[in-house]
């Protein structure tokens, strides 16, 4: 079922999705020209695979979801940016404090790690979050006013000369990673590439519910 799931296409560039780097009028308008992702998300649906990987990683800190994930994500960088990766750095967008204290961990924070080390890629922390609500049900011009986010308390860190992948988990609108993009090019950072497991924005090949 999650191999099915894998293999709807683009409606813009009609590749599969995990060879596609299009992104969506609000990323493009925050700088970011590529965004990679696996697949795309199915909204509020519990009953697909994909989705259930989305939801166990957010929840359950499960190692092996972690891992999973990751490689396939290290699988879209070599697929889509090539293996040549020493001016890259990798970093995510945080969590809320709250969901960090419910929940008990940062889960795009493992991720990208994860991801890092497994493509080589330099991690680093780079933004803190000031997010108040949860972007889910919100509208986009709420989530867009909601996406607080600042650099992280010290940082010294110049991205002159490096392109910046930032990992999310899923993106609707590209409010989160537009804000943090926003921040990363306050930071000279050469190039912004978005890398989420799934993306969410509207496409005629998804019938929404």
């Amino acid at each position: 079922k999650y191999e099915e799931h894998l293999s709807r296409n683009c409606s813009r560039c009609a590749k599969e999705l995990r060879f596609c780097t299009c992104s969506n009028e609000y990323l493009r308008s925050h700088s970011i020209k590529r965004h990679l992702k696996i697949f795309r998300y199915i909204h509020n649906d519990a009953s697909v695979t994909a989705n259930q990987l989305i939801y166990s990683l957010k929840q359950d800190n499960r190692e092996d979801v972690i891992d999973f994930l990751a490689d396939e994500l290290t699988a879209a960088i070599k697929d889509n940016l090539g293996t040549s990766t020493a001016d890259f750095i990798i970093t995510n967008v945080p969590r809320s404090k709250k969901s960090i204290i419910y929940y008990g961990f940062d889960h795009t924070e493992q991720l990208a790690k994860a991801v890092g080390k497994k493509s080589g890629i330099k991690y680093e922390m780079l933004f803190i979050s000031h997010v108040k609500r949860k972007q889910k049900g919100l509208s986009k011009i709420n989530r867009v006013a909601n996406a607080n986010y600042d650099y992280r308390r010290g940082l010294d860190t110049n991205l002159s000369g490096k392109r910046l992948i930032i990992v999310d988990d899923v993106t609707t609108s590209g409010a989160t990673l537009g804000a943090c993009a926003v921040l990363a090019k306050g930071l000279k950072a050469k190039e912004v590439i978005a890398l989420t497991i799934a993306s969410a924005y509207n496409d005629e090949y998804v019938k929404r519910k």
